[in-house]
């Protein structure tokens, strides 16, 4: 209904208010005690449907959060992910399962403050534990553009996106013309998210090893 995942036929999930679970053919459903808060449902042509905090809650006590994510990823492209709304949505629910995980899963979206500078401090605190890395300089300013990271050496570039996907269309195009400004200047350009970083660390660390022995061929 929200556009954030094809639809499954024969898996159809419905969720019912009442004092036991009814079995249909055909549905998976589910039941809950009390009628849903009015903005956890939407409406088209007669049929209600959750909003996507009550979908995301719904879905956490039993989807991986790599799920969660993907569902999370389309919801802030299409503009229907709403934090505000979330928040108000788990604190209704505190007590429901799967919502701590919820929250500390969106923590990111959540929090009012930059995530990106606590992306840096981890990124910093864990360069200096690994000898592979070499010393690079901070929050350079390279024409009218701030670098987070830059191996001058090397010729690379790291962006830490604090922010996973940014909603603002002017954020995209600024990340294009900074990522554009640097290679035509001769510097490669590579990015982490802060999903990337939690989730996918390791690779995230062979992928800047490997570009940076390719700087230092290079220069060799």
């Amino acid at each position: 209904m929200h556009g954030l995942c094809a639809i499954n036929t024969y898996a159809i999930e419905a969720t019912v208010v009442a004092d036991h679970t009814p079995k249909r053919p055909g549905l998976i459903v589910h039941r809950s005690a009390s009628t849903p808060h009015r903005s956890e449902t939407r409406s088209r042509l007669g049929l209600r449907y959750s909003s996507v905090p009550r979908l995301l809650l719904e879905l956490a006590p039993r989807e991986r959060p790599d799920e969660l994510i993907k569902l999370v990823t389309e919801a802030v492209r299409k503009r229907s992910f709403d934090p505000k709304s979330l928040r108000a949505t788990l604190a209704r629910h505190e007590r429901h399962p799967g919502t701590a995980t919820l929250k500390k899963l969106l923590n990111r979206y959540l929090d009012p403050s930059d995530r990106k500078s606590g992306l840096e401090r981890s990124f910093d605190a864990y360069a200096a534990t690994d000898p592979r890395i070499p010393p690079y300089d901070k929050n350079v300013h390279l024409g009218p553009f701030e670098i987070d990271c830059l191996w001058r050496d090397y010729e690379l570039a790291l962006e830490l996106d604090g922010r996973p996907w940014h909603i603002a269309l002017q954020d995209t195009d600024r990340d294009h013309a900074k990522d554009i400004w640097l290679q035509r200047r001769g510097l490669r350009i590579m990015r982490i998210t802060d999903f990337a970083w939690e989730y996918g660390r390791a690779t995230a660390i062979d992928d800047l090893l490997a570009l940076l022995a390719l700087g230092r061929r290079q220069a060799a």
